[in-house]
């Protein structure tokens, strides 16, 4: 692990972040180069930059990429592929070169699509299609509806979400789509065990010999070593009737002796995950864990050649189980709520950090954050200050294609409201391209009349003490590329907010984020 301390490099001499005039995020700190590079750790110095093959001090990089960390903080991995001018602009600071990263780290890669499984889902409510493809298609290409066999589905570069009802979903590899949408009425073993258990809650099916790449990596990395001998398998779950078990694990195996071998190690594994539920167990949710306890001592584990079934009946007085079961179960779907509201505020504070930090780079750059109108000495107003920020987010090639020079509601650049990022999506916004995310302008808030370009040095409160953006209500909603910010009220500083939560994400010029509480201080806010 190195930093590069040779002649026109970062640590040539004790830098500042204000030095770094390209901008933190477009400037590498430090890198794992080749093992051939390897020093004393406690050695001074760092590499040279070699500018006409800056690729050679970091010698022997094996594999296609090299992890390198970014002045922001960001770590990435760099493409060993990359052109010397983009890999030479990287390692200098001061160079003024300005470029879309993912021309250096190449484009963020999601899933296989080849190695993908296909998903059957029947669902008791109506399915929100466009939700379901965006969350399935995440790391993947913008999904795009089409038609094939006369049917529409979403297709997400290799990957597709067909919908042949409102309450069933289809989820596989593109070129397989078509099989799937003709209904064939061969039998199989899927088709047979669907038959057989489809009235469970919850009923999971694999054919080993159909799939066997996908169960040969899963056997690979399962603790138990006769999982590779699974011809097929199906899993039932039923909490609701009352005849059929809670719990049913059904294994075909190639032979007897895997067949015993397995039935052991699952019995041994059982028990021993019997005996740690206590253990497990959330506070307050102890109780609930001694129910599942009991339940599990019911287990039977049979077998019949090559045949084994794991199965936990229902007691006789499930109804009453259940019953006293239901405190608990609300108690940990509030926990599970909660947590999930946790998730939500830690995702938007991140969200907010990254905007500022995009602010920053920026006024790295152009030695200005700019102005609400999205303008500085040689930009002239038409966007939003949140499009010029789009190369410092690593939007670079979104930032391309619009039109500098044009407004922000012009027949071009209105065709790319909807390509907003999701950095800019705040909750509760609803309607394509909207953003509650603002600046503040007007009556000495830090972007005053919208078109004043502020720098570091504006603010005389200190950074930590002047809010720079806003997470307000999803009522303040507007257009991202649309230029202005909220109108600052001294005497009213929560009405511009619109419908906030009981707190709200605050983002401050020195970078950090804060919530703060709607029933706060307004004269401390108005300070703020």
């Amino acid at each position: 692990m190195h930093v590069f301390a040779g002649k026109g490099a970062p640590f040539e001499r004790e830098l500042k972040i204000a030095q770094c005039i390209d901008g933190t995020s477009l400037t590498v700190m430090t890198v794992v180069a080749g093992a051939d590079t390897a020093v004393e750790w406690t050695k001074p110095g760092g590499l040279d930059i070699d500018k006409e093959d800056p690729w050679k001090p970091v010698g022997d990089v094996r594999g296609k990429s090299m992890i390198v960390g970014m002045m922001d903080g960001s770590v990435s991995e760099l493409a060993t592929d990359a052109p010397n001018e983009l890999l030479l602009a990287a390692l200098t600071h001061n160079g003024r070169e300005l470029f879309s990263s993912d021309k250096l780290f190449g484009q963020q890669t999601g899933p296989d699509p080849a190695g993908l499984p296909t998903i059957i889902a029947h669902c008791t409510k109506p399915i929100d299609q466009a939700k379901v493809a965006a969350q399935l298609g995440q790391g993947m290409d913008k999904p795009q509806r089409k038609t094939g066999n006369g049917k529409e589905y979403w297709d997400m570069g290799g990957y597709a979400v067909w919908f042949p009802t409102s309450k069933t979903m289809v989820a596989t590899q593109t070129k397989l789509l078509p099989r799937l949408m003709s209904n064939r009425q061969t039998d199989s073993k899927l088709r047979q065990f669907a038959t057989k258990n489809g009235s469970s809650d919850l009923l999971l099916m694999g054919d080993a010999e159909a799939m066997p790449t996908m169960f040969g990596m899963l056997a690979e990395n399962a603790p138990l070593p006769n999982l590779a001998t699974v011809t097929d398998a199906w899993i039932a779950v039923d909490v609701t009737s009352a005849t059929l078990p809670l719990l049913s694990v059904n294994l075909a195996m190639s032979n007897e002796n895997s067949t015993k071998g397995m039935q052991a190690l699952l019995g041994a594994s059982l028990a021993m995950g019997q005996q740690s539920m206590g253990q497990m167990a959330p506070p307050g949710m102890e109780s609930f864990m001694e129910t599942l306890q009991g339940l599990m001592r019911g287990r039977q584990i049979e077998r019949d050649g090559k045949a084994l079934s794991y199965t936990v009946p229902k007691p006789s007085d499930y109804s009453a189980t259940i019953n006293g079961m239901k405190p608990e179960f609300k108690k940990f779907g509030a926990a599970v709520r909660d947590a999930r509201a946790a998730a939500r505020r830690m995702v938007r504070k991140n969200a907010l950090k990254q905007v500022g930090l995009a602010f920053h780079n920026h006024h790295d750059i152009y030695n200005t954050f700019g102005a609400a109108d999205g303008s500085t000495g040689s930009r002239k107003a038409g966007l939003s200050w949140r499009v010029h920020l789009l190369p410092l987010i690593e939007e670079g090639e979104l930032y391309n294609k619009f039109k500098l020079d044009e407004p922000w509601d012009s027949d071009h650049n209105k065709k790319l409201i909807a390509e907003m990022p999701e950095l800019f999506k705040a909750e509760g916004v609803e309607g394509v391209g909207k953003t509650a995310i603002h600046v503040f302008v007007g009556n000495g808030a830090l972007f005053g009349d919208g078109k004043t370009r502020i720098r570091f040095r504006d603010i005389t409160d200190g950074t930590s003490n002047t809010i720079l953006a806003v997470e307000a209500g999803a009522d303040t909603a507007v257009t991202w590329t649309k230029p202005g910010g909220l109108e600052f009220d001294p005497n009213s500083p929560f009405t511009a907010l619109g419908e906030i939560g009981e707190t709200f994400n605050v983002l401050f010029a020195d970078g950090s984020v804060r919530a703060m509480l709607k029933e706060g201080d307004a004269e401390e806010l108005a300070a703020y």
